[in-house]
């Protein structure tokens, strides 16, 4: 299970071209575990949404990484190979949007 907690003052950018990575970092093997996550915006904003306190917006993340759960997360499940290698992409974050967006058509999270 990968839990990831955070909080966010508004105003919130849950822009269609906007994707966040969640992930865990081995710190032993100085590399991500297999799986991570990229996930809209908007899809985040609404479905990990865990309340407030004060003036900030408190979210948790919570997907298996086993490869058979069918959570609501696991449409945007993704191997570490199917990600470019930074130093050679200079597009890396337009390109994951493209191929995520492409393998991953979305409905508005609105």
């Amino acid at each position: 299970m990968l839990q990831i907690n955070f909080r966010r003052k508004p105003p919130m950018d849950s822009d269609p071209d906007y994707w966040c990575f969640l992930a865990h970092f081995d710190v032993e093997a100085m590399a991500f575990s297999d799986p991570v996550f990229l996930v809209p915006s908007a899809y985040l904003h609404r479905y990990a949404r865990h309340g407030s306190r004060g003036d900030a917006m408190l979210f948790q993340f919570k997907a298996s990484m086993e490869p058979e759960s069918r959570d609501r997360w696991a449409r945007f499940r993704l191997s570490r190979d199917r990600l470019p290698a930074l130093p050679e992409a200079p597009g890396t974050l337009w390109l994951m949007t493209r191929v995520t967006a492409t393998r991953f058509p979305m409905r508005s999270a609105a």
